[in-house]
């Protein structure tokens, strides 16, 4: 879980994120935690929002 999560942001977005796997696997699983890379982005982007 925790490589596939790094996968995922390290993909998805441009946060400077050490991937140690790089294989079908971890694609596999930072592919499954993408909806979680989005809703944290999402998060983030509404709490600025917010505060403006």
């Amino acid at each position: 879980m925790g490589d596939g999560l790094r996968f995922a942001f390290g993909t998805l977005t441009a946060v400077p994120v050490r991937v140690d796997r790089w294989d079908r696997g971890a694609a596999r699983d930072g592919m499954l935690c993408a909806p979680v890379v989005g809703l944290v982005l999402g998060l983030c982007a509404a709490g600025v929002g917010g505060v403006l």
